[in-house]
C-alpha cells in the first residue's frame, strides 16, 4: 500500500507542519497573561488546536514522546480555555517550556523517543493532579490517550443516532471541544482497497487531502479483517477515522473523492452529566515494513505486547524503522506574486532571445542592438527579482525577544516594556541567520547594563516600566536596525578608565579621545563595566563579538548615547550578500573590487590640474579637496 518514498514524503510534511504550528505559539502564550477574557479564549483555542494537530499526527507516525507531551499539554490548555484554571506567570512558564520541549523533539525527530523529557512530563502531571485531584495519566494502549474524567459542561452524551466505531471508544471531550470550536466532526468507516486503491488513487494523495482539509483525531486500521497481501481477490484494509473540519457534510465526500456517505457527521449533543466512556479493548497493531520492491507488508501483533505509551494501529511504520533526516534541506518561503514576476521575466527573456536570433539571421544590426538592450534590461530585472526570493522578514529574528525580555525582566526584577517596529522589513536569508546572536547580545546588554531598577528609576524621576525599542527600516540600499533603551546611558569616562586599567588603551591616548571614541571602547575584547560576574555579564565577552559578527556580515555598528537619557545602537547592513555591486580597480596588473557602499565619491582630475590639486607634505602626496587634505595612494 505504501512505498518508502510516500512514507518519507508524508513524514516530511508532518515535520514541516509541526514546525509551522510551533512557530507562532510563543507570542500567543505571552499575550495570554494580559489578555481580556474574550481575547484569552480566542488565543487559547488557537494554541489548543496547534497542540491537538501535533498530537494526532505524531500518533500516526509512532513518535510516542511527542504524542504524550502534546496530549498532556492539550489537557492543560483545555482546562485553561474551560476556565477551570486562570492564566498566571507560573502557568505560562510551564506552557512555554512544554512547547520548547516539543520544538526540540520535532527538530530531533529521529531520536525523539529516546530524549529524556521526564522533567516536563512530571511538572505537567503535578499541575494536572492539582486541578483534578487525582492522577492525570493512564497506561496508553492506543493512539488516542483516554481523556480525564470531565465536568458536566464539557462532556456530551453519545446520541443513539451516531455511528458506532468498532476499533476505538469515542473521545467525548475531544469531540465536544471540536464542536465548541465550530468544527464538524465525522466518523469514516471504509475499506482502503476498494474505496481508494482500486479507484486508481494513491495512499499519499488521499492522506495529503485528509491532513490538508482538517484534523485527524483518530486513525485506526483493522488488521484482523485485513486480507492477505498476496491474494488480490481477498485483499482488504478496513479503517476507521475520526475527523474534524470546517467543511460541510455534502461537500466532504466529493472533496475526498470517496463514495457518498463515507464520512458520517456526528451532530453536537446537549451537555449532560455522564462518566467517561470505558476505553475500548486492545486491538491489533499494524507493523509496516518496506521490502526490496518498495511494497509494504502488513503483519499483525497483539496490542498487549506493545510498549507502554506507544500508539498502536498506526497506518505507517513505527518510529524506530522510519528514517528521519537529521537536518531537513534548507527551504525558503516565496510569495506567489514573486514567482509570477519571475515567470513573466523568463518569458520576456525568451522573446528577446528569439528576436536576437532573427536579427542575426537577417544581419539586421538595428534589430540586434535593440534586442541586446532589451535582454540586458530583462536580465538585470531578473537578477533583482531572484535576489528578492532570498529575502526574509525580520520578524523571524524579532519574534524571540518578547519571551527573552519577559524572562530577563523577572530574573533581574526590572519592569521593561518592549516595542518593535519594522518587523516586515526584509533581509537576505544569510543575514537574517547571522543577526540572531548580535541582536541578542545587544538586547541583553540593554536590560542588564542599560535599564535601571524600578527603585532607581523612581529616585531619578523616570517612568516605569523602562522602555526597550527594536526598530528597523530601509535606508537607501541598506537596512538599519536600532536597539534603543531609556536607561542611564554609557559613561564614556568609566569605560575609558576600565580600558586603561586593563591595559587595552594607554593613558596618553585616553586623554586625547572624544566622548564618542571613549564610548566606542566597549567594543574592545575583554572589556566589561559590570561590577561583578553574573550569568548575564561581567566576562568581557559580548560587544566585541557583536562588532566582529556585524563586520563579517558586511555591516557596521554605531553608538548614540547620552548619559542619564539612554543608548541607541544602530546596525547598518546591505540588503544581500549574494551580489555586491563593486568598483573594479586595476593596479600593477592586480585587480581589486571595492563595494560601492564604501565608495563616497569619485573624482576625475585632468592632467593639467594634477600639480595644482596634489601636493607633497613630507613624503606623502595629498589631495586638496574642498579645503581638506586627503592622503593619496598611487
Amino acid at each position: 500500500m505504501f512505498s518508502k518514498n510516500e512514507i518519507d514524503e508524508l513524514l516530511q510534511c508532518f515535520l514541516a507542519e509541526s514546525v509551522e504550528h510551533l512557530e507562532g505559539i510563543e507570542p500567543l502564550l505571552l499575550k495570554l497573561e494580559t489578555a481580556t477574557p474574550e481575547e484569552r479564549l480566542k488565543l487559547t483555542n488557537h494554541v489548543f488546536r496547534a497542540a491537538h494537530s501535533i498530537k494526532g499526527s505524531s500518533g500516526m507516525f509512532g513518535f510516542n514522546q511527542i504524542h504524550e507531551l502534546s496530549h498532556k499539554t492539550e489537557w492543560l490548555l483545555d482546562h485553561l480555555r474551560s476556565e477551570r484554571i486562570k492564566p498566571s506567570s507560573e502557568l505560562i512558564d510551564l506552557l512555554l517550556r512544554s512547547f520548547d520541549c516539543l520544538r526540540n523533539l520535532v527538530d530531533n525527530a529521529a531520536q525523539s523517543n529516546s530524549i529524556d523529557i521526564s522533567w516536563i512530563l512530571t511538572n505537567l502531571d503535578e499541575v494536572l493532579k492539582k486541578i483534578d485531584g487525582k492522577a492525570s495519566t493512564r497506561q496508553v494502549e492506543q493512539s488516542e490517550i483516554p481523556p480525564l474524567p470531565e465536568t458536566a459542561s464539557s462532556i456530551s452524551e453519545i446520541p443513539a443516532s451516531w455511528p458506532v466505531p468498532r476499533l476505538f471508544a469515542m473521545p467525548e471531550a475531544d469531540i465536544s471541544a471540536a464542536h465548541q470550536d465550530g468544527l464538524n466532526v465525522y466518523l469514516a468507516q471504509f475499506d482502503f482497497i476498494t474505496s481508494i486503491d482500486q479507484r486508481e488513487r494513491s495512499m499519499e494523495d488521499f492522506l495529503k487531502l485528509l491532513y490538508g482539509l482538517g484534523t485527524v483525531m483518530i486513525f485506526q486500521v483493522d488488521t484482523e479483517k485485513a486480507g492477505p497481501a498476496g491474494d488480490e481477490s481477498t485483499l482488504a484494509l478496513p479503517v476507521e477515522i475520526l475527523y474534524s473540519t470546517v467543511i460541510g457534510q455534502s461537500d466532504l465526500d466529493p472533496l475526498m473523492e470517496v463514495p457518498d456517505g463515507t464520512f458520517k457527521l456526528l451532530a453536537p449533543a446537549k451537555p449532560v452529566m455522564v462518566q467517561s466512556a470505558p476505553f475500548a479493548g486492545a486491538v491489533n497493531s499494524l507493523a509496516v515494513s518496506a521490502g526490496p520492491g518498495e511494497n509494504i507488508t502488513v503483519a499483525s501483533d497483539n496490542a498487549s505486547e506493545a510498549s507502554p505509551g506507544r500508539p498502536v494501529g498506526s497506518p505507517v511504520q513505527e518510529a524506530e524503522s522510519i528514517q528521519v533526516a537529521e537536518k531537513a534541506e534548507p527551504t525558503l518561503r516565496v510569495k506567489v506574486s514573486l514567482l509570477e514576476d519571475l515567470m513573466n521575466l523568463a518569458g520576456e527573456l525568451v522573446l528577446s532571445r528569439n528576436q536576437l536570433r532573427e536579427g542575426l539571421n537577417r544581419n539586421d544590426m538595428r534589430a540586434i542592438r535593440i534586442s541586446g538592450q532589451r535582454m540586458g534590461q530583462v536580465t538585470s530585472e531578473l537578477q533583482e527579482t531572484i535576489m528578492m526570493t532570498r529575502l526574509q522578514p525580520l520578524e523571524r529574528v524579532f519574534s524571540k525577544f518578547p519571551r527573552m525580555i519577559r524572562d530577563l525582566s523577572r530574573q533581574l526584577h526590572k519592569e521593561i516594556s518592549l516595542t518593535m517596529e519594522g518587523k516586515e522589513v526584509e533581509l537576505d536569508k544569510t543575514l537574517i541567520e547571522g543577526l540572531g546572536d548580535p541582536l541578542t547580545h545587544m538586547v541583553r546588554n540593554a536590560i542588564d547594563h542599560g535599564v535601571e531598577t524600578p527603585e532607581e528609576r523612581n529616585r531619578l524621576g523616570k517612568p516605569n516600566p523602562a522602555r526597550v525599542r527594536l526598530f528597523a527600516c530601509y535606508e537607501a540600499s541598506r537596512v538599519v536596525i536600532e536597539v534603543a533603551d531609556d536607561g542611564h546611558g554609557i559613561d564614556g569616562e568609566k569605560v575609558c578608565a576600565k580600558a586603561v586599567e586593563r591595559g587595552l588603551v594607554s593613558a596618553e591616548k585616553a586623554r586625547s579621545m572624544t566622548t564618542a571614541e571613549k564610548q566606542n571602547l566597549i567594543f574592545l575584547p575583554g572589556l566589561s563595566t559590570a561590577e561583578k560576574v553574573s550569568d548575564l555579564s561581567g566576562r568581557g565577552v559580548g560587544m566585541d563579538v557583536v562588532k566582529s559578527n556585524i563586520d563579517a556580515l558586511g555591516g557596521k555598528v554605531e553608538i548614540v548615547s547620552e548619559l542619564g537619557r539612554g543608548t541607541s545602537f544602530k546596525i547598518k547592513l546591505p540588503l544581500t550578500l549574494a551580489i555586491i555591486p563593486s568598483l573594479i580597480l586595476t593596479t600593477s596588473k592586480e585587480m581589486f573590487a571595492i563595494p560601492q557602499l564604501n565608495v563616497l565619491e569619485m573624482l576625475l582630475i585632468p592632467a593639467e590640474l594634477i600639480k595644482r590639486k596634489i601636493e607633497v607634505i613630507g613624503n606623502q602626496e595629498v589631495l586638496v579637496l574642498r579645503g581638506k587634505l586627503l592622503p593619496t595612494i598611487s
